[in-house]
């Protein structure tokens, strides 16, 4: 799990688990037990929030399997340790009361992928779109960074969502655009994203009916750098034209370019490879 030594010397050393798994950490044995499995779910889940929104789609939608995954950006802080006896309740959990059979979790990230994509490139974006957001793209990184562990376990399903704490018949503009590019994303390589928003007083009721008591704490759990000094993840000033050509333009092309260098047997220079599409059609 996540406090075992061999994965808190990853996460502190921000290392790239991105084109495959490690054997010691998802075994050969493992991946030919889940790739025999009919059908194969990947969750994406960082934080509560995360959870909460896979839950409710769960609760509607089967797979036989589902594997619970942390994609970590390097911008994490908090208590990994609690996150973790969290995670255990949520894994029994879904095993008891939907019967699906859960894998222990595993880690993936590709900071050095996450920064390109979100952060340094930050000057350019606003120059070329007219707004800039550090969260905009976190997700669609997200998502990316397992499209690969989705080919290793025979995994045509992606699971991932939101707490949205405003109007739940009306989630933020960003909100919307980006679970449609993340999904355009997905489907450019076969996988089928299995999405959902979900109000905070649902998230609870959700959690109460999976017998999750301790509901997980994010204020001493995990958080983000930059969420944090955001107020909100889906605050920004860019119009929905502006946002749906900032991921259509810019975001989903860099992050499938990346894709299929990996793929390809390739090792991407991140900067280089977000930079060209960056600047790709430029005014």
């Amino acid at each position: 799990m996540l406090t075992k030594k061999k994965n808190l010397k990853i996460i502190a050393e921000k290392q790239e688990i991105f084109a495959a798994i490690p054997e010691d950490i998802l075994s050969r044995e493992k991946i030919e037990e889940i790739r025999r499995i009919p059908s194969v779910a990947v969750g994406d889940i960082r934080n509560s929030d995360h959870v909460s929104a896979v839950l409710k789609v769960l609760r509607h939608k089967k797979p036989d399997a589902f594997v619970p995954v942390v994609t970590y950006s390097g911008a994490e802080y908090g208590d990994w340790r609690g996150f973790e006896k969290y995670l255990k309740q949520v894994k029994a959990a879904l095993e008891k009361r939907f019967k699906v059979y859960v894998p222990a979790l595993l880690l993936a990230g590709a900071p050095d992928f996450f920064r390109s994509l979100n952060t340094v490139c930050a000057e350019n974006v606003k120059r070329r779109f007219g707004f800039y957001h550090p969260c905009l793209g976190c997700r669609l990184y997200s998502l990316a960074v397992k499209v690969p562990l989705c080919r290793q376990l025979n995994a045509r399903i992606m699971v991932s969502g939101d707490v949205v704490q405003m109007d739940i018949e009306k989630p933020p503009v960003c909100f919307y655009e980006d679970l449609r590019a993340c999904s355009l994303l997905m489907n450019g390589f076969g996988i089928e994203l299995w999405e959902s928003a979900v109000s905070g007083p649902a998230a609870d009721r959700i959690l109460a009916e999976m017998g999750l008591k301790n509901k997980y704490d994010d204020s001493g759990g995990l958080r983000c750098v930059m969420r944090s000094s955001c107020s909100s993840g889906y605050r920004l000033n860019g119009s929905r034209q502006k946002i749906r050509k900032y991921y259509e333009d810019f975001a989903i092309p860099a992050a499938a370019k990346i894709l299929s260098r990996v793929f390809a047997g390739g090792v991407p220079d991140y900067s280089k490879e977000v930079d060209e599409i960056l600047m790709l059609k430029a005014e």
